[in-house]
């Protein structure tokens, strides 16, 4: 699906529980005895700046971000964030309409239930130079009783959300080396990615089914107020 340098490149297979940062896990009940286990997230790179707390891209920005995607194949917005010295929602925030689509974060209840429809996904967590890969459902949830966070269904890949710190979501699909890249990033408040869901694999393309289920989410989103947009 997009391929990292080999020499920062290190691949993992792990359950949401090591792959969050721990702001994301630290909660009320039975779980919260395990944070012991959750690794330190390095600080985002000093080249990855904000662009003002809705992370929109000014004008100028958008023009270097809009430069950069008119040359194909494009990388994900994480993997240019070094290149532009933007973080991914800035970066994410000026992509075409047909690149992709944003909503603000406290829309995501929509967008996860329509993402829940997939099927099978790949799911990606990159922390520095670290990719970490977990092939899966998007499972359903629904918001604890007892506190912020969001309780995802038994799956793979599964944990504990919160909704309420997400800053954006942004659905792609943009042309990558080995074709369409069609997924989601949901991004926490300094503007990187929490996870990205995508469907198909490296090389491979996505079922007929999987296609329709990615152009319903694609059509929810464009009926919602589109972030950055004023």
């Amino acid at each position: 699906m997009f391929t990292l340098p080999k020499a920062t490149r290190t691949l993992f297979t792990a359950a949401l529980l090591v792959a969050l940062p721990a702001a994301a896990l630290a909660h009320d009940g039975h779980e919260a005895k395990r944070p012991s286990i959750v690794p330190a997230v390095p600080a985002p790179s000093a080249a990855a700046t904000p662009a003002g707390k809705d992370h929109c891209a000014t004008p100028a920005d958008a023009a270097r971000i809009q430069a950069k995607y008119a040359q194909l194949p494009a990388p994900l917005p994480f993997q240019a964030t070094r290149e532009l010295g933007l973080n991914e929602a800035v970066i994410s925030s000026a992509l075409p309409e047909d690149l992709s689509l944003g909503v603000d974060g406290s829309h995501f209840r929509a967008v996860w239930d329509s993402v829940t429809g997939w099927g099978e996904a790949l799911i990606l967590i990159q922390r520095g130079a670290h990719v970490l890969e977990v092939h899966s459902p998007l499972p359903a949830g629904e918001p604890s009783t007892r506190s912020k966070f969001f309780n995802l269904g038994t799956a793979p890949f599964s944990g504990h959300l919160r909704p309420d710190l997400l800053s954006a979501i942004h659905l792609v699909a943009i042309p990558g080396r080995e074709g369409l890249v069609r997924g989601a990033f949901f991004y926490d408040a300094d503007g990187s990615h929490v996870f990205g869901a995508f469907i198909g694999g490296e090389g491979t393309e996505p079922s007929a089914q999987q296609l329709a289920a990615f152009e319903k989410t694609w059509a929810l989103v464009k009926s919602l107020p589109r972030r950055c947009s004023g």
